[in-house]
């Protein structure tokens, strides 16, 4: 890795590599250079992204949460065609789970932790990956499900249960509306905040308060945090795969 042996810091967009052992070897590499290495998980760094995690943090207890994001892609015409673009192929680590799946796993570990079992009910294409699928994440006492895909469209919204709320997003990935409806008044209140004009800004902010104070105590925790989320995330997105029996063509 030479980026690393010069001294480079590195972004890398999600996902940052197929396997845990990669990620574990990639972050190790980093360390023993100086430099941080960066999952690009644009999301999770955004000001209604932390404004969930803190709704959950002085809620009651989760009953459970269904996460949403589908979106027909073009490039499955050309699967159609018999062709296979990289983003729908084994040779490329493609698939629905690593481009658009992502994100509600991101979500769902970010906000609950690891869970404890997690199921992948994959539709695989003739190219080998999933084309769309429904993950069933286990806690101990609630259980989470995602659904994705590339070759279908959705606009279903996101929503996380508590015994006495609903928080209804209208989607996981990029965050502009955050109504909780109350059980106890049958009301709703609204708690986004407005979205930056560049849809980078708050994932850049964050990068940069690491890379410009390399020894600050406040600031190495949080990319310890992100380093531990990106190895967790890509872990369970790798067993969610083989429990699916989606294989790439580097693991054979």
């Amino acid at each position: 890795m030479p980026y690393y042996r010069q001294k480079k810091n590195i972004v890398v967009e999600k996902p940052i590599f197929p396997t845990a052992a990669e990620v574990v070897t990639a972050q190790k590499i980093a360390k023993e250079n100086g430099v941080f290495i960066f999952e690009a998980a644009r999301h999770i760094h955004e000001e209604n992204f932390k404004v969930v995690k803190d709704l959950l943090g002085n809620s009651p207890e989760i009953e459970g949460a269904t996460f949403a994001y589908s979106k027909y892609s073009s490039r499955y015409d050309q699967v159609l065609n018999g062709e296979e673009p990289n983003i729908f192929t084994t040779k490329f680590a493609g698939g629905a789970l690593v481009d658009l799946g992502i994100y509600l796993v991101y979500s769902a570990v970010a906000w609950f932790g690891v869970p404890d079992q997690a199921h992948y009910f994959a539709k695989k294409i003739s190219t080998g990956v999933d084309g769309s699928g429904t993950i069933i994440l286990q806690y101990p006492s609630f259980n989470v499900t995602l659904l994705t895909g590339k070759i279908i469209q959705s606009y279903l919204p996101s929503e996380i249960y508590t015994n006495t709320t609903t928080i209804k997003l209208d989607a996981v990935n990029a965050i502009t509306d955050i109504a909780v409806w109350h059980r106890e008044t049958n009301s709703e209140t609204q708690h986004a905040v407005a979205a930056p004009e560049l849809l980078l800004y708050d994932e850049a902010l964050a990068f940069a308060s690491v890379i410009n104070h390399p020894t600050d105590e406040q600031a190495l925790a949080r990319y310890a945090y992100w380093s531990e989320l990106s190895l967790q995330v890509t872990t369970l997105i790798e067993q969610l795969r083989q429990d699916a029996g989606i294989i790439y063509d580097a693991e054979k």
